[in-house]
């Protein structure tokens, strides 16, 4: 879980591949990362994370939690589930 604004963010350099710290944390061996590409408030970002932590605790896949935490709380952000949470 990447809770820190905008980590979720890549970039592509020319002829290369993505660069950004999603991408680094699948490549060293994470199963799934949670992160945001875009700013989410401090407010929201602590409601939604409680819920998602909420749903991991309770057995549920990353993604389905991300789903439940964001239906739950009636935020919308831009946090994005990637790698094999799904």
């Amino acid at each position: 879980m990447l809770s820190a604004c905008e980590l979720g963010r890549s970039s592509v350099r020319w002829g290369e591949e993505a660069l950004g710290m999603t991408r680094v944390w699948l490549h060293a061996g994470a199963r799934c990362v949670i992160a945001a590409p875009a700013t989410v408030p401090d407010d929201v970002a602590g409601d939604l994370l409680t819920a998602l932590h909420t749903g991991l605790a309770a057995g549920l896949a990353p993604a389905a939690a991300l789903a439940q935490a964001h239906a739950g709380t009636g935020h919308r952000t831009s946090f994005q589930c990637h790698g094999a949470g799904f």
